[in-house]
């Protein structure tokens, strides 16, 4: 099984005392006894602490080799890494143990190597109740410009007047994002004194993603402020935060190699699909992306109905 992909039933290994081997010809135990199936509808394996997945030899994971079943004991790696940490599907613990957790399927990756070459990434198209991350903020201002910056990437200068189709233009040309959508909520201008909203929904950047931030260098507010540049202000909600009667999402679509349908080559950084998947649009539909995050049958199904 490829590392990360989803079957009917959980990943089974034989629990033997103090070792674990795995034998996927058997029968045998689910998540070898080691863990507990976390979505039973897809069969992943959640490891109890002290067990990882096996190759499907008895020895630890490798990039390559990952049946997700709980099916060997545990290494201690040096590091998490940051994107790659938890190959996307979970939280890094950090200094000493360096484990996952709430992961799904796949460990921490363990050392630096640089000589490895990422996949690409998407969303599994087999979790259809993922949610797509919203970020708010609010602009209190009455002239002046301000800019928005994700993930070390700045925007032009946007005024205070701008509209929705300003704001998503001017995020979308940044290379941190390939499509957001924005609309306002209680005013049509991006920066008010009253309750106005912009409202970011990331179309394209997957998983629990870094807060928007702004500066307001150049806002002025005449009313709550002192005219001068810098009075005027900007919020940012996000991680289900409410800004104004508007509640922020954090985004739950996997953002895992090869969309957990296909098997990375990490010397060439290619997907190699599995049967009936191939490249999407980012969306679950077909498209130019190579990270097999489209499902031909489920999406016509979907499409026909």
């Amino acid at each position: 099984m490829s590392a990360g992909s989803s079957t009917l039933v959980a990943g089974g290994g034989d629990a033997i005392g103090e070792i674990v081997s795995v034998d996927g010809t058997k029968e045998s135990e689910d998540c070898s006894g080691r863990g507990y199936c976390e979505e039973i509808n897809f069969g992943r394996c959640d490891c109890f602490s002290g067990y990882t997945n096996s190759d499907g030899n008895g020895g630890a994971s490798t990039f390559q080799f990952n049946r997700g079943d709980c099916g060997a004991l545990s290494r201690i790696p040096v590091a998490c890494l940051g994107d790659l940490q938890c190959s996307g599907h979970g939280t890094c613990s950090g200094d000493p143990s360096y484990r996952c957790t709430l992961g799904i399927s796949l460990t921490c990756l363990f050392f630096e190597l640089p000589e490895l070459e990422e996949c690409p990434r998407g969303d599994d198209f087999n979790t259809d109740d993922d949610a797509i991350e919203r970020q708010l903020i609010q602009c209190v201002a009455t002239l002046g410009t301000f800019t928005l910056t994700f993930r070390d990437e700045t925007t032009t200068s946007l005024a205070f007047d701008a509209t929705a189709a300003d704001v998503e233009a001017a995020l979308n040309e940044l290379a941190t994002i390939g499509e957001v959508n924005v609309f306002l909520v209680g005013g049509t201008a991006a920066c008010s004194v009253a309750s106005t909203v912009i409202v970011v929904d990331f179309l394209t950047e997957l998983g629990a993603l870094p807060p928007l931030s702004g500066s307001n260098a150049l806002l002025q507010d005449s009313v709550n402020g002192d005219a001068q540049d810098g009075s005027g202000a900007l919020t940012v909600a996000t991680g289900g935060q409410e800004l104004l009667g508007q509640m922020s999402v954090t985004g739950t679509r996997e953002n895992a190699f090869c969309s957990n349908h296909g098997f990375c080559d990490f010397s060439t950084g290619t997907c190699t699909c599995h049967a009936n998947y191939g490249g999407s649009d980012g969306n679950g539909g077909p498209g130019p992306i190579a990270n097999c995050g489209f499902h031909e049958l489920k999406y016509a199904l979907q499409a026909a109905a």
